[in-house]
């Protein structure tokens, strides 16, 4: 008797996976189908995906032109591939890249929570656990975007349900991390969280350091033929950081200019990404200043005068020189505010920071002019609540909504790591958090301020409090994940 209702709760509980899964489907398409968002990396990814079809391979030279070689867009060559596929098979048509992408998710999605299912033996518990991964206000926007985020966060639920197991292969490890690194090169910082289970679960230094090298050499085998391939089509091995066009300079000294004052992403947007589209005309510095003196911001304006007639040309290189040597001067100068200041700035903007949408459709763009939103941006915290109080806004409201949702989550994570009381924090847990930490040090340092950095982190938080808060609702021995 035991045995049928095991059994019947067993198949209750796949059926309603399975419905949850596939609504949420339906609505992320019908989401996704309603406002639809085309940000300027898609014009990267599409463009060589048509030139991969085209026989010119990854390239990001314009159809007609001559074939110039390429890294592989804004990120490695694995997401214009797979947009090729989708084109080769159903067609030129974008929706079609959105669907198969959460076709993608959605198994992801069962495989995960079919591994959570066997550590979560509350029925209640498993079916909330099935909404907050099918649902999570922090990663369900991002599935209407033609970027790598639905992408990369199927991989990252592939690889934390794998690891969620005993018995782990580092083959499959080493072979999800090459996909991953593949379709975004940050996810390479996910070895951290990898790394770190493999020190604190083996004792034995020898197979330690066994299994380090089989995971380096995988990835390494994995990623050879395209190094390879650089090498011998003359262009950088490794990428720049930007999409590098046909006589395209990677203008590192402007680059290094705008790290000495830039601390949030409408700034970023304003400045270095312009230099993607080659468009310095309209490089907006916002209504703030970021010089020590006066004669710095008229050279700072004269070089920016200058750039307006390069538009649609390489970054020249003697401008470029010419921030280089500005920034330098700076940083020597004032290396408590480059080294310790500024990122203190964007780690508080980029948690703090009402105005993120997290890939919500409630971006300021078309209640705001773009000088608007920078200087909302650079207001402080005070100066937010007050702006917010004397400009009410519903899209303000919505995004004050989901950044406090993001503080919540944030807040319980981390109560969670020190709380010990009824819960061992336990080393995967530890893992998520030491990645967390890792992916936040990596943007404030190299100033990539955009929240959309921040989605497998959020991924991976939401399966650890899933995992922690199941501790409560056991009946049997505590399991130590």
């Amino acid at each position: 008797m035991v045995g049928h209702f095991k059994y019947f709760e067993k198949m209750s509980n796949k059926f309603y996976l399975l419905t949850i899964i596939f609504f949420a489907f339906l609505i992320k398409l019908l989401f996704a189908h309603n406002y639809p968002v085309i940000t300027g990396d898609w014009e990267s990814y599409d463009t060589i995906a048509n030139n991969i079809l085209n026989g010119c391979g990854v390239s990001l030279s314009p159809e007609g032109s001559p074939c110039i070689k390429h890294f592989g867009g804004n990120q490695g060559p694995g997401y214009p591939f797979f947009i090729s596929i989708i084109y080769f098979l159903l067609g030129k048509n974008t929706f079609n890249v959105i669907i198969v992408q959460n076709i993608i998710l959605a198994f992801s999605q069962l495989y995960l929570l079919g591994q959570l299912r066997n550590k979560i033996l509350d029925k209640k518990f498993f079916i909330f656990s099935i909404f907050i991964i099918c649902f999570s206000p922090l990663i369900f926007a991002w599935t209407r975007f033609l970027l790598t985020e639905t992408i990369i966060i199927s991989i990252t639920y592939l690889l934390i349900g794998y690891l969620i197991n005993e018995k782990r292969n580092i083959l499959f490890i080493g072979l999800i991390l090459g996909i991953g690194t593949y379709i975004r090169l940050d996810f390479v910082l996910v070895s951290i969280l990898i790394f770190y289970l493999i020190f604190t679960e083996n004792k034995n230094k020898i197979l330690i350091l066994k299994k380090l090298l089989q995971i380096i050499l995988i990835i390494g085998i994995m990623w050879s033929p395209w190094l390879l391939r650089n090498f011998y089509a003359g262009i950088n091995i490794l990428p720049s950081g930007y999409p590098q066009k046909e006589n395209f300079y990677y203008p590192k000294g402007f680059i290094k200019w705008t790290s000495t004052w830039v601390f949030n992403s409408y700034q970023r947007a304003g400045t270095v990404n312009q230099i993607m589209s080659n468009l310095y005309s309209e490089i907006d510095l916002g209504n703030k200043y970021y010089f020590k003196d006066e004669n710095e911001k008229k050279q700072i304006d004269k070089l920016l005068n200058e750039l307006k007639y390069y538009d649609n040309q390489s970054f020249p290189l003697e401008i470029d020189e010419k921030f280089n040597q500005i920034a330098t001067e700076f940083i020597k100068n004032n290396k408590i505010i480059y080294y310790i200041y500024l990122p203190s700035k964007r780690f508080v903007n980029i948690i703090f920071n009402f105005t993120n949408s997290n890939g919500w459709p409630i971006e300021f763009g078309n209640f705001f002019s773009q000088k608007e939103i920078v200087e909302i941006s650079e207001l402080n915290t005070f100066e937010k609540a007050i702006y917010t109080i004397k400009n009410p806004n519903k899209k303000i409201f919505y995004k004050i909504i989901i950044n406090s949702y993001k503080l919540f989550v944030l807040i319980i994570f981390l109560g969670l790591l020190v709380y010990k009381n009824r819960i061992t924090v336990s080393n995967l847990y530890t893992s998520i958090f030491i990645y967390f930490v890792t992916k936040l040090v990596f943007m404030i340092t190299f100033n990539y301020t955009e929240i959309r950095y921040l989605v497998t982190c959020f991924a991976l938080i939401d399966v650890a409090i899933i995992l922690k808060l199941g501790n409560f609702f056991k009946d049997k021995k505590k399991i130590y994940y």
